[in-house]
């Protein structure tokens, strides 16, 4: 597993490397939250 690393410019954050795993997971919980907002609009 890659550590996650923060990438600064001006030690301001402006990108973040993070596992492609982990990556994964992130778009899974956007989507799922999409998802449900989604379904909430059609009740």
């Amino acid at each position: 597993m890659i550590e996650t690393q923060i990438i600064k410019s001006e030690n301001q954050p402006i990108a973040v490397i993070i596992d492609y795993q982990e990556y994964l997971k992130l778009i899974e919980l956007a989507e799922d939250k999409e998802d449900y907002y989604s379904a909430l609009e059609v009740k």
